[in-house]
C-alpha cells in the first residue's frame, strides 16, 4: 500500500521533521509512505492508496486553494486521513461555537458579523473583559493573532478594522491560565496517547515554540483530564459523524474543568517524541487502511 504524507515545503523540499518517525513502523505494517507537498501542482495524488494530512502548516494562508485540493482528492476517490468533511469543519474556528452549543466549555467569545462595525471598547465594556485576544477564524500558529485591553482598545481599533476588512475574526476573553500552561492531549484513532504541557515564553499570548514557548511530555496526567478531553472529542465525533485518526485537544484548566482552546484535526504537531508514540500512531493508521 502506498501512502502519501501531505506536508508543506521548506526551501522547495517536503518538510519531514515532525513525522519522519512514522516511516519505519508503517513499513512494518506493509505501508510504504513518502512525503508529498500538498500544494505541489505536479503531485499525482491518484497514484496513492491514501493521503495522510500532516504538516501542511501554510494551508491557512491560502484557504481557497486548500478547499480546491480537498475537492481534487475527493474527485480522485483518494481516501484521506483525516477525512475531508472533518478537515472542512475544523478549518473554521466557528466549530468552537458548535461544540459549545453541545456543552463543551470554551472561552467567552464574541463573533463579529462580516460587515459589522465592531467597537473593541464597547465589546470589552459589555462583557466586562479586562483583556481580549483577536484572531482570524481561519488561522494557525498565531498568525494575525494579538491581544488588546481596556486601556488599549481605543488605540487598537484601527488595527482591528484593517484586519476585519480582510478576514473574518473572533474576539475571546484572555485566559490568564495560559501563563501557567496549556495542555495538549493527543488521540490516535479515538484512543488517548499522550499529553504535552505547553508554556508561553516572554509573550504570554503564545505557547508555540516558534514564538518562544516550551513543551514538555508529561509522564503522568490526571484521569479526569483524559476523561474530559475524550468527552470533548466524543462530542465532535458525534457532530462530524466519524472518528479522527489523529486529534489534539488543546485545553486550559479552570478549577478542575478543562476549557477547550482548540480542537486540532488538520495539521497539529503531534509530538511523536518516542518510538512508542510513533508506533501507536502508525498502528492507528494501519488499522484504518488495512
Amino acid at each position: 500500500m502506498q501512502l502519501a504524507i501531505a506536508t508543506f515545503a521548506i526551501n522547495g523540499a517536503p518538510f519531514k521533521e515532525t513525522d519522519f518517525s512514522l516511516i519505519a513502523p508503517l513499513k512494518q505494517s506493509g505501508i510504504e509512505a513518502e512525503f508529498v507537498v500538498w500544494d505541489d501542482a505536479a503531485a499525482d495524488w491518484s497514484g496513492y492508496d491514501a493521503v495522510l494530512v500532516r504538516s501542511i502548516w501554510n494551508y491557512h494562508e491560502k484557504p481557497t486553494q486548500f478547499i480546491k485540493w480537498l475537492e481534487l482528492l475527493e474527485s480522485a476517490s483518494v481516501p484521506m486521513l483525516n477525512p475531508t468533511a472533518m478537515l472542512r469543519w475544523n478549518m473554521n474556528k466557528r466549530y468552537l461555537r458548535e461544540l459549545a452549543a453541545h456543552g463543551v466549555p470554551i472561552l467567552p467569545t464574541y463573533w463579529p458579523l462580516e460587515n459589522e462595525s465592531t467597537s473593541l471598547v464597547a465589546i470589552l465594556q459589555k462583557y466586562g473583559w479586562q483583556d481580549a485576544v483577536i484572531k482570524p477564524i481561519i488561522s494557525a500558529s498565531g498568525t494575525d493573532t494579538w491581544s488588546t485591553s481596556v486601556s488599549g482598545a481605543a488605540a487598537d481599533q484601527e488595527r482591528f478594522d484593517a484586519l476585519h476588512q480582510r478576514k473574518a475574526l473572533m474576539i475571546q476573553q484572555f485566559a490568564p491560565q495560559i501563563i501557567t500552561g496549556e495542555y495538549s492531549l493527543v488521540f490516535f484513532g479515538g484512543r488517548y496517547s499522550h499529553t504535552i504541557l505547553k508554556k508561553p515564553g516572554k509573550n504570554a499570548l503564545f505557547v508555540q515554540e516558534e514564538h518562544g514557548g516550551s513543551s514538555t511530555l508529561l509522564s503522568t496526567v490526571p484521569d479526569a483530564f483524559i476523561e474530559q478531553a475524550a468527552n470533548i472529542l466524543h462530542v465532535a465525533c458525534n457532530i462530524i459523524g466519524t472518528i479522527p485518526i489523529y486529534a489534539r485537544v488543546d485545553v486550559i484548566e479552570d478549577a478542575g474543568t478543562l476549557v477547550l482552546m482548540e480542537l486540532e484535526l488538520i495539521e497539529p504537531e503531534l509530538y511523536l517524541l518516542t518510538d512508542e508514540i510513533s508506533q501507536r500512531f502508525a498502528n492507528a493508521i494501519a488499522a484504518d487502511l488495512t
